[in-house]
């Protein structure tokens, strides 16, 4: 088995744990070759060498997703983010793929060799660019938010531990976590998620010491990714309270813990706290802007069984250490479903 591992022919790319911008990345042209080196504190991972491309240069997604709850999950997808390029053309021949200014896009590293407005398109340039190739650009953003999505999830027992772990269980309406979320392309335009920095830069202005413009993609996106994400956390101005209990009527599901409520009459029994975060989900959804809440989704019902299984891996693990399973994603899933379909009519 390790002989057959170590003669995997795939490159594989490494990346510090504790470095960004480029910095200390290495690409190993085999596993043998990657086995040479101190692998503490990276990350490996295969090196993708049939990239989608355009004009020749090799390019990915930075997308921006907002976390507001773990379990439940709900994640939100900025509609605009940043395509950055790598700032020369790609050559896939094994003498050229350390070369960072074909292979690497980031724009800390790309804007050593051209200037930054020859790096950075939005997402609204791209989606006009494909479409003129044929391409169905809608279509490919819905896959890329669907394995985004799949990330999220199956990140959730970790998730879920950290969280106890540091708060105790904690929640507040205002708890979030803002990603950025790297996803490349395959030539058969297959996204795949590379990267999930915790700590994406919102500096707004590439070039340090040169003051934002206003008026360029780069700036133009955080401008409108910090206003709607400041809205979709704070803005409460329209009360959900009732239209949510109405909802919940319609759905037969009955408020109450225990046996106060009565199966016989209700679908599905919802505590409190169950309440709670139905009511921060609608007053979210209300205020969303330009996000698009990826989880739950209307068409989430195709991640009922990676949820199922991930719901009693959470539940082994938490056991395992002599510790309650806190909830999971499945517990409220499909009553979540039927209220996004209901509420994206």
């Amino acid at each position: 088995m390790q002989e057959k591992v170590l003669s995997d022919p795939r490159p594989y790319i490494l990346k510090p744990n504790d470095k960004g911008e480029g910095n200390g990345i290495f690409v190993a042209e085999t596993l043998q070759q990657l086995d040479e080196h101190d692998l503490a504190g990276h990350v490996a991972q295969p090196l993708l060498t049939d990239p989608y491309l355009i004009q020749g240069k090799k390019f990915d997604f930075r997308t921006y997703v907002l976390v507001t709850s773990v379990a439940p999950l709900r994640a939100y997808f900025y509609h605009e983010g940043l395509v950055r390029f790598a700032s020369s053309a790609y050559n896939s021949s094994e003498a050229n793929r350390g070369r960072e200014s074909q292979v690497l896009t980031n724009t800390s590293v790309g804007k050593k060799y051209t200037h930054i407005s020859n790096l950075t398109w939005t997402f609204k340039r791209l989606s006009d660019h494909l479409s003129s190739s044929g391409v169905d650009s809608d279509r490919l953003f819905t896959s890329i938010h669907d394995v985004i999505v799949r990330t999220l999830l199956s990140a959730e027992y970790r998730l879920l531990k950290n969280f106890h772990a540091s708060l105790g269980g904690y929640t507040c309406r205002q708890c979030y976590h803002l990603l950025g979320v790297d996803v490349i392309l395959d030539s058969q335009l297959n996204p795949y998620v590379i990267e999930v920095n915790g700590l994406p830069s919102m500096q707004l202005s590439n070039d340090l010491g040169v003051p934002p413009d206003p008026t360029s993609p780069y700036t133009a996106t955080k401008l409108g990714l910090l206003h709607d994400t400041l809205q979709i956390l704070f803005n409460s101005s329209v009360s959900v309270t009732e239209p949510v209990r109405r909802d919940l009527e319609a759905l037969r599901v009955g408020l109450a813990p225990g046996p106060l409520c009565r199966r016989e009459d209700h679908v599905l029994c919802v505590d409190l706290r169950d309440l709670q975060d139905i009511v921060q989900s609608r007053r979210e959804y209300i205020h969303r802007g330009n996000y698009r809440r990826i989880y739950p989704s209307p068409d989430g019902q195709k991640y009922s069984e990676l949820i199922r299984h991930l719901h009693h891996l959470v539940g082994r693990k938490f056991r395992a250490g002599g510790v309650a399973p806190p909830r999971t994603n499945w517990e409220r899933h499909h009553l979540y479903l039927a209220l996004e379909r209901m509420w994206s009519l």
